[in-house]
């Protein structure tokens, strides 16, 4: 199983509260989700934690990421935008069904951590 961690700019939640509310926009801007890209004040933490899970993945399966600019201004209006480069065809259509999902750009359409546990791509066996 492999485990990708950055605490360095984690914010606090209540663990028992079912509040997620962050209002602190930080960390690399390649990984930034629309909603902090496009100035909110206030977001989810988990859909912000699921959008950059998703950039980590399209990375590492593609060796690009989904978004360019050619200076940190041009990126963030790209990702404001919200329209990723579409997964390259070589990938699996589970992992494509997957990426496309974990980067949406309204945060209430993003899979939950659960559902992508559930997703048919993160279930599969390698060959």
């Amino acid at each position: 199983m492999l485990k990708i961690t950055d605490f360095g700019v984690a914010e606090a939640l209540d663990m028992f509260s079912p509040e997620d509310t962050c209002y602190t926009g930080q960390g690399s801007p390649a990984f930034q989700p629309p909603e902090i890209a496009n100035g909110a004040e206030q977001f989810s933490g988990i859909k912000v934690d699921i959008w950059s899970s998703g950039v980590t993945l399209y990375n590492m399966t593609t060796g690009r990421y989904p978004f360019e600019g050619d200076n940190v201004y041009r990126l963030l209006e790209a990702i404001g935008r919200g329209e990723p480069a579409p997964p390259p065809q070589n990938l699996a259509p589970t992992l494509q069904c997957l990426l496309i999902h974990m980067l949406k750009r309204n945060p209430d359409e993003r899979p939950s951590v659960q559902e992508i546990r559930r997703h048919d791509w993160v279930r599969s066996r390698p060959p």
